[in-house]
């Protein structure tokens, strides 16, 4: 995984020093930095510094102006109340207005800001002030919808993410008083289109898709639970979450592939290292008995969801593979050889989700219990592995880690059994000494090789 494509403002300015003190040329410098979809500094990292604090000091002034209109609401009169929302309101977005039309964008957005801030207040006061008894969640999502054209107009990534915090607590909001938010895929899309057609940010990628995921997270709740006027997570949303997990990192390694644009490459990155992290989340918890035992027990009765999820899991596992074996031009067996432990994985999920109708609700989760482990310990082993090839540290580390924290949870479980305790010990002790010669022997290999 290339790791210093997420560094690439580090990487300019680096650059530029290497063509400050004579070593490359500032053409040889900007062919390297086009590799990863950057450009020597021109100057903009001051002004992006300047404007990302003046958002931070407007987003303060905002909130200061809604904590003392609010704590001495009660004692304006009421004409002189709406009066001063109205003036706030106007006064902020005209003001934006003009610097915008000025050229000073980065002014604008920040005033806007504030503005946006101003505008949520006065919905609220507003509201309190004739004691508009409506459907609570409204105020949210007019202040969401008033100002999400701000962040697209302007190309705002703050702005943005004000609008997706607001969004994302009016649709809890519906949610958990039993109502559907159909109209946030319209929040959504805008979302996706701001990231792909108005502004580059993996940041805001990933906000967006950690966004539509968790959506559907809570559309499963209010579909399986309808006579529930709050959230309920069951096993669905288990199931769920591994398939999303499975699926999103294939996907982005199809869409890692040199024939996509570098930010496309760089969304794909991001995703699937986010889905290799959870995923190992998901792989500790489940290597303890007592998770494994209440999803048999919530999952066996209705098995219908998860023999369609292990069907649809399958057929998107092998369809990314072929992808990625025709971009390859290789032939699709040897693509699953290669990643054979994440496919071991796969199939043994798919497995378990067409079989969990078979088990009974006190049937023993211990060769699942053992394959878990079995697997996050095989992970630790091929990302220590990997990292020792590759001389990275960010992946020699985390497969050490792994297999380490593996041990000692693996520890508690064996508390009494000083035989089982001690084996794990002397097994984990064992592959850090083979993991250190290795490195210590490959790493001289590579220096020698360099020198010669």
């Amino acid at each position: 995984m290339n790791f210093i494509r997420f560094l690439k403002r580090e990487l300019s300015v680096e650059a530029q020093d290497w063509v400050n003190d004579g070593l490359i040329s500032r053409e040889q410098g900007e062919k390297i930095l086009s590799r990863y979809g950057t450009n020597l500094p021109d100057g903009s990292q001051r002004k992006i510094g300047y404007y990302v604090l003046l958002s931070i000091a407007s987003l303060l002034i905002g909130l200061a102006v809604i904590v003392i209109m609010g704590e001495n609401w009660e004692e304006i009169p009421r004409v002189v109340r709406m009066m001063s929302m109205f003036v706030a309101v106007i006064s902020f977005n005209g003001l934006g207005l003009y610097h915008f039309k000025k050229g000073n964008e980065g002014a604008a957005t920040s005033i806007f800001l504030c503005g946006s801030m101003t505008y949520g207040a006065a919905i609220f006061l507003i509201a309190q002030i004739y004691h508009i008894e409506a459907h609570y969640p409204n105020g949210v999502f007019y202040w969401a919808l008033g100002v999400l054209p701000f962040a697209l107009l302007l190309k705002s990534k703050s702005i943005l993410l004000l609008a997706q915090v607001l969004s994302a607590i009016w649709a809890f909001l519906e949610f958990e008083i039993g109502y559907f938010p159909s109209f946030y895929l319209l929040f959504v899309g805008s979302f996706f289109y701001f990231v792909f057609k108005l502004k580059k940010s993996t940041p805001m990628f990933l906000i967006s898709f950690a966004l539509s995921i968790t959506f559907i997270e809570f559309a499963l709740s209010h579909y399986y639970f309808p006579n529930r006027y709050y959230i309920k997570w069951g096993s669905v949303h288990v199931f769920y979450s591994v398939s999303t997990l499975i699926i999103t990192y294939l996907i982005a390694k199809v869409f890692e592939n040199e024939s996509y644009k570098h930010y496309v490459r760089d969304y794909a990155m991001a995703v699937r290292l986010w889905a290799l992290r959870l995923g190992i989340i998901f792989f500790f918890v489940f290597s303890f008995s007592e998770p494994w035992k209440a999803l048999i027990k919530s999952a066996a009765p209705n098995p219908i969801f998860s023999f369609f999820n292990g069907i649809i899991v399958l057929l998107l596992m092998f369809g990314a593979y072929w992808k990625i074996s025709k971009q390859a031009k290789i032939e699709i067996i040897h693509t699953l050889k290669k990643d054979l432990l994440l496919v071991s994985i796969g199939l043994m999920y798919c497995f378990f989700c067409l079989t969990v109708s078979l088990l009974s609700k006190n049937s023993s989760p211990i060769y699942l219990q053992v394959l878990t482990n079995l697997m996050l310990f095989l992970t630790g082993i091929k990302i220590l592995i990997n990292g020792l090839r590759t001389m990275r540290g960010i992946s020699f580390y985390t497969g050490l880690s792994i297999i380490l924290v593996q041990v000692f949870c693996r520890y508690i479980d064996l508390i009494g059994n000083y035989i089982g305790g001690a084996a794990l010990f002397l097994i984990a002790g064992l592959i850090m000494i083979l993991a250190a010669r290795f490195w210590k022997n490959h790493g001289s290999q590579q220096i020698q090789g360099a020198v010669a």
